[in-house]
């Protein structure tokens, strides 16, 4: 069974979704020492100990407590997205080796809505629209869209002429494969930025295109579309970014500090986009890796990259948190042109972040294999319950 089948099957099913509960968040018992003191020393060392608990408290304000609020949970959590801090899906497995489902809810995790979803390729988007709807691409050229509540989804139309009005937030993504119509032309190239009008239950082309091939598109919280790819006369690594859905582009070609090999694939590892304008790409080809960040309209290049950093966050307040592999945290403020060492981010405990995303709605959410965390600012995390 495939992922179109299987969509198919849910939205003529005669059995509604099954809602999940997720049990009342409940306190981890907060570690205790049982330190034998004697009777007569009792009055003198526990105001010593009160102090020193106090001291590490305040030396690390990132804690395990508001981890620990949630236990880990059964789930395989394999991606995360959504609207806004209340609504928000996962693409899941119950248990290892389960199967996939997509669940979603509208009370921001306290019960979950269950869809299956079998042979789904994880690595694929998930894409959010002002709606609230949600977006599968199930494969360049198939999207499944629900507009409904999360509930029903149905096959998008791809239609050949560029979405001239598309609804507000709507989706955007690289099409990586030639597209023919039924009479086998050739109708749009691979490298296409494309928009996904949910509401309409459609998608194609942006107005028109950044003058390079698209490797990674998205839809910044400021409203405007971000892409990345490689400019096709030098190679080198190039981004653009637009205010009016595709119809013009601000483009910017970046000079690498070494060469780069044109016949060897470039990948996008990270496009974000934040409030104002900012926004930050990383790109690797074998061992050379750039990292560039927008501010006040102007590209510059962050150095060092990092290439060690597992993932970026673009917070509210536009400083960027990087987390390398092991936990450690730095960040690139507004203006700086270094990364410093911060405490961990209150709420994450020592956990690692696989991935995160700024929300249309306002916010972020976050996950790793059996966790996941929401932001109102991108600094400060929650736990998620989950099944």
């Amino acid at each position: 069974m495939n992922l179109s089948d299987v969509f198919e099957e849910t939205t003529t099913g005669t059995l509604p979704p099954s809602r999940i509960d997720v049990e009342t968040v409940y306190r981890a018992g907060v570690r205790r020492r049982r330190i034998g003191i004697a009777a007569r020393a009792a009055l003198v060392v526990l105001p010593i100990l009160a102090l020193i608990a106090t001291l590490i408290v305040a030396m690390d304000p990132g804690g395990d407590e508001e981890t620990a609020d949630i236990p880990p949970s059964t789930w395989v959590v394999h991606q995360v997205g959504g609207f806004d801090q209340k609504r928000l899906w996962a693409y899941i497995e119950p248990c290892a080796g389960c199967g996939f489902e997509l669940r979603t809810s509208d009370n921001g995790g306290r019960t979950w809505t269950k869809y299956v979803v079998r042979e789904a390729d994880l690595k694929l988007p998930v894409l959010t629209t002002g709606s609230g709807g949600i977006a599968v691409v199930v494969n360049p050229n198939e999207v499944r869209v629900s507009a409904d509540g999360w509930g029903v989804f149905r096959l998008a139309q791809f239609r050949a002429e560029p979405v001239a009005a598309p609804s507000a937030n709507s989706p955007v993504y690289c099409n990586t494969e030639p597209y023919e119509n039924a009479n086998r032309m050739r109708v749009e190239d691979p490298g296409t930025v494309r928009i996904i009008d949910i509401l309409a239950q459609s998608l194609g082309p942006a107005p028109t295109q950044p003058p390079f091939a698209c490797l990674a598109a998205v839809r910044s919280p400021d409203g405007s579309i971000l892409a990345a790819g490689r400019d096709p006369g030098t190679g080198k690594p190039a981004a653009a970014r637009s205010t009016d859905d595709g119809y013009t582009w601000q483009a910017k070609v970046f000079e690498p500090a070494e060469p780069l090999d044109p016949g060897k694939p470039l990948v996008v590892t990270d496009l974000l986009g934040s409030t104002g304008g900012a926004a930050v790409v990383r790109f690797q080809q074998d061992q050379w890796t750039g990292l560039y960040r927008r501010e006040a309209g102007m590209w510059r290049e962050l150095r060092p990259a990092s290439r060690a950093a597992d993932h970026f966050v673009l917070a509210d307040d536009n400083s960027l948190v990087a987390q390398a592999a092991g936990g450690a945290y730095t960040v690139n403020r507004p203006g700086d042109a270094v990364f410093e060492p911060i405490s961990r981010p209150k709420g994450v405990g020592r956990e690692v972040i696989l991935g995160s995303t700024a929300l249309p709605g306002g916010g972020h959410v976050a996950y790793n294999g059996n966790h996941v965390w929401t932001s109102a600012d991108g600094r400060s995390w929650k736990a998620v319950g989950l099944g």
